[in-house]
């Protein structure tokens, strides 16, 4: 993905605002009107499902996604939320688990919450690095970004496949408590 030849700051906008503004036009509806995914204006409400996802400062794993039971649950969660009225939801794509390195990406835990969106009607939201970065990878190295850049892009590219309209992200989940843990206090 050329990491070296535009800067990274220039990358991460252009990946946001070209996925953000330029809507598909999947099964032929002119101008991309959306199936689901669609405007955030006409929710009230907006669910979120605890995402974190990673190794904590000792090594050991954890994983709330399935810690929750959301894995195995999304599309009885989605239906519930959709049942009461609400269409928007912020949910995590588990950046451990999806990049395997080397720009290799495996969207198998992504594609459940997907079709779960899809046949709810749901908007999600996507955050994208929700605390858990891969195992082999040192957040304060400087090829950090750049892998961080590739994965969002391949994360984008994958989800434009698959959801009509918009797609909205976090790229990074509290990122001044990320600036205060592996900064000030060190638990990176």
């Amino acid at each position: 993905m050329g990491c070296v030849t535009v800067p990274k700051s220039i990358r991460l906008w252009n990946f946001w605002v070209r996925f953000r503004l330029e809507p598909s036009t999947k099964l032929g509806r002119p101008g991309g009107v959306p199936v689901f995914g669609g405007s955030m204006q006409k929710n009230l409400f907006l669910a979120g499902f605890d995402g974190s996802t990673g190794y904590n400062k000792h090594r050991q794993w954890f994983d709330h996604v399935v810690a929750t039971g959301h894995d195995r649950t999304v599309e009885q969660d989605y239906r519930q939320l959709s049942q009461i009225g609400i269409k928007s939801v912020r949910d995590t794509v588990r950046w451990p688990l999806v990049d395997l390195g080397y720009g290799r990406y495996d969207f198998s835990t992504v594609d459940a919450f997907v079709r779960a969106a899809e046949d709810y009607r749901i908007c999600v939201i996507w955050d994208l690095f929700h605390y858990g970065f891969p195992k082999n990878l040192n957040l304060l190295s400087p090829s950090f970004v750049c892998r961080f850049a590739d994965y969002c892009h391949a994360v984008a590219h994958h989800l434009r496949s698959r959801v009509d309209g918009s797609l909205w992200f976090t790229p990074i989940n509290e990122p001044s408590f990320m600036a205060y843990a592996g900064g000030e206090v060190g638990l990176f």
